[in-house]
């Protein structure tokens, strides 16, 4: 038995509001599950409007982002607001055409917001924050009498997975040292006396440090894709 097809995201809401409204030609706004070739060509098809956010996961995203490492965007100013605190700057919106339309042939228009760049600075810092918070108590458990860790690869796993679970594996580099401690021990078993011998008994150890590996990227943020 065949399965039947699934309808694409916002597809019902827009037929419906077409029933209600008895026209096409408003102008529809929805989020990125409107980004789908189905759904837009849809809308488009029955001569609607519509601008939806263009997902990180589209390749028009990523080759703007490129593009921009080589290029200056020509932003123009649409919208400002003031600052959210007494004495902070005007919050500035801007819009830029991109060079290449969707892959489905609609406009792509980018926004870029003043206030993005502070936001993200302070998450990137709490990540990194975290991540070497990680990366220290992860110093700390190899240097506990109970760590099972015992090779260099099993702690170059951990420090990797430590710094996903921060959020900070893009931000922050790490390196494990390995040391050795010489300790002692009796050759035979007894009361130590004056002619018991010892023998040399190295155990290695490790330590990961983490280092910020700063990167630079596009402060572009939130495109805005719309129909033809």
């Amino acid at each position: 038995m065949a399965t039947p097809p699934t309808t694409p995201p916002h597809v019902p809401t827009w037929d419906g509001l077409v029933g209600m409204l008895g026209r096409t030609d408003f102008l529809y706004v929805a989020d990125s599950k409107l980004a789908s070739t189905a759904a837009m060509g849809h809308i488009a098809a029955a001569g609607g409007r519509f601008v939806t956010v263009l997902p990180r996961s589209r390749g028009e995203d990523r080759w703007f982002r490129d593009w921009a490492q080589t290029h200056q965007p020509q932003w123009t100013e649409a919208a400002r607001k003031p600052g959210p605190r007494a004495g902070a700057p005007d919050q500035v919106y801007a819009t830029f055409p991109a060079p290449l339309p969707s892959a489905e042939g609609y406009r792509i228009i980018w926004v870029h917001s003043t206030a993005t760049p502070a936001r993200d600075t302070a998450s990137r810092q709490a990540r990194i924050e975290a991540g070497a918070a990680a990366i220290d108590a992860l110093a700390a458990r190899l240097a506990g009498p109970k760590c099972r860790l015992g090779t260099r690869v099993a702690v170059e796993d951990e420090a990797a997975a430590a710094l996903a679970r921060a959020g900070a594996d893009r931000w922050i580099s790490y390196c494990v040292d390995e040391t050795v401690e010489e300790t002692y021990r009796q050759e035979h078993r007894g009361r130590p006396g004056a002619n018991t011998r010892y023998r040399r008994a190295p155990r290695p150890g490790t330590r990961p440090t983490g280092t910020p590996a700063w990167t630079s990227w596009p402060t572009t943020r939130s495109p805005t894709d719309a129909s033809r």
